[in-house]
This record gives C-alpha cells, sequence and structure tokens, in this order.
C-alpha cells in the first residue's frame, strides 16, 4: 500500500557568463494567482504564504496579499537550486494548497508561477466515490487473522465536500463484527477519525479531483480456521482488489471473481477482484485456512 514518489532531476545544464553577468540567477519574482475552481467569488486581500524547503526542511516563509484580481507577488525570492516552492492560502479555516514549484525548473526556464486554486463547499456526498478498494488478509499468527483496508476516494464534483457540522465525520466506515486493535496510516480516534456506533468516520474533507483523498487502516479478528465476514463499502466502489496468502487460504464470495495466484515484489498472494459495488452492499467473504 505503500506508494514511492520519485523526482527526477534534469541533468545540469551548462551556463557561460555575458559581460561579468553571474552565470546562476540567484533570485526571481515568484507571481500567481488565487482562483476559485468551483466557479464562485474569490474574496478580497486574501494572505497568500509562499514557503520553501530544502531538502524537506523549511528554509524560507514570506506573506503576500492578493489584488483585487486574485493576483498576487513575491519579489526577489532566493533560489537556491535545490529549493522547492509551495504557495498556501487558508480560508473558512481551510488550507489550500499549490502545486509543488522546484527552483531547478525555473532556473531551466520555466515561469516562476504558483496558483492556489480554492473550493467553494459543499455536505453532499453524493459526488463522492471509491476509485479504488484494496483489502489484504493476513495471519500473522494461530487464532488472528489482521484486515487492512485501502481506500481511494475520488469527488467528481467542482466543490469540496465537508462536514456538517465541524469536528463530525465526512464518510463513515463499518468494521465487520469483533474487530479489535484499529490502526491507521495517518492520524487516530480522537484526531482525524471519530469513532461510531459501527466503526469510525474520517472527518477531512474531500476536495474536487479523481483519488483525491485516500483512507488506510488495519484491524485483527479472531480466527479458528473459518471466518465469514463481511466488507461493507462506505461509498460506491469503481473496482475492488482482495489480496490474501498465496498458499492456505481460500476465499470465496458470490461477488469476487477469482483472478488466481500472482508474484508481488517476490512474495505470492492470490487475488480476487470486483467492480461496481454498491455503497453498503458487502462482498459476503468466506476464508477457511490451510483448505
Amino acid at each position: 500500500g505503500e506508494t514511492a514518489v520519485v523526482q527526477a532531476t534534469p541533468a545540469a545544464k551548462e551556463t557561460q557568463s555575458v559581460e561579468g553577468t553571474p552565470a546562476a540567477q540567484s533570485a526571481v519574482n515568484v507571481t500567481g494567482r488565487v482562483v476559485n475552481a468551483s466557479g464562485g467569488e474569490v474574496p478580497q486581500d486574501l494572505t497568500v504564504t509562499l514557503m520553501g524547503f530544502d531538502q524537506m526542511q523549511q528554509a524560507l516563509e514570506r506573506t503576500a496579499t492578493t489584488a483585487a484580481d486574485g493576483n498576487f507577488v513575491f519579489e526577489d525570492v532566493d533560489l537556491n537550486p535545490d529549493r522547492v516552492f509551495l504557495a498556501t492560502v487558508e480560508m473558512n479555516g481551510f488550507t489550500f494548497n499549490s502545486d509543488m514549484l522546484r527552483a531547478a525548473d525555473i532556473l531551466g526556464g520555466q515561469e516562476a508561477r504558483l496558483n492556489v486554486h480554492i473550493y467553494d463547499t459543499t455536505t453532499d456526498t453524493s459526488s463522492l466515490s471509491v476509485d479504488r478498494m484494496h483489502v489484504f488478509f493476513d495471519f500473522p499468527q494461530p487464532g488472528i487473522v489482521q484486515v487492512g483496508e485501502l481506500f481511494i476516494l475520488s469527488n467528481d464534483s467542482n466543490r469540496m465536500v465537508i462536514a456538517e457540522k465541524s469536528g463530525a465525520g465526512v464518510v463513515s466506515f463499518t468494521l465487520p463484527e469483533g474487530a479489535t486493535n484499529l490502526t491507521f496510516q495517518e492520524g487516530a480516534l480522537g484526531e482525524r477519525y471519530v469513532q461510531t456506533d459501527t466503526g469510525f468516520a474520517d472527518t477531512t474533507s474531500i476536495s474536487p479531483g479523481t483519488g483525491s483523498q485516500q483512507v488506510l487502516f488495519a484491524y485483527e479478528l479472531p480466527y479458528d480456521g473459518d471466518l465469514d465476514v463481511a466488507l461493507t463499502p462506505p461509498l460506491p466502489v469503481t473496482a475492488a482488489v482482495i489480496i490474501a496468502p498465496g498458499s492456505g487460504v481460500r476465499l470465496s464470495s458470490d461477488q469476487l471473481t477469482d483472478s488466481g495466484v500472482r508474484d508481488m515484489q517476490g512474495v505470492s498472494v492470490h487475488l480476487y477482484t470486483a467492480g461496481g459495488l454498491a455503497a453498503g452492499a458487502p462482498p459476503d467473504q468466506g476464508a477457511q485456512h490451510g483448505a
């Protein structure tokens, strides 16, 4: 479930000095514009924060105020060749970020521009769906099965979906009966997540876009060699993949297609797939160990 992000570094370019001018540019004006991607108004006099990071450590922070048309400018910004820039805007309690801009790209001729998209909000969750649902079964010790669930959420509207009230959940997840030792990749109960009668809810607002939100969690269930577990999607699911150990375990469900045993990073796993699952309609699933 981990994703590695690899950034390619462009090859160094030869530069020449002309009439005593330094070969490397040392500062630049960083410009940008705050745009309401929902089509609504952009508030006046927004504060834009420009941050620079060197090797993941913050090395620069400056603020500017937007003009009437949403434009902003940061003058004479230091261009450390290894620096990465990010512009942010806080509005109505939410933080909106620009894309990342590398100083190396600016030095390579790219425009020093950072636009920030802001969104109007809605509590209507009908635009939300699960782009991909991955479920992992593991048997770490006798009597226990560990289940990991990964949800990639999408929002096909042009508004950010938020909770109906502050601190409440935006999307609710149902845990199977008897689940214990719930853990999260990011956040915890009482922080990002809140406990519910049937599981938990994620309080994070969901921006427009495909795959704009990710939720990864795991829990344990008692296991005596035979198990019926209901996996309940919180939203309509486009595609689901169930992953079990390649030997010794058999899954069965009317909604799953057996995709066979595969090799994943040197480990033998048995894949099962499903598509077009409705929200709250679990692919009721049986698991047998030693089959």
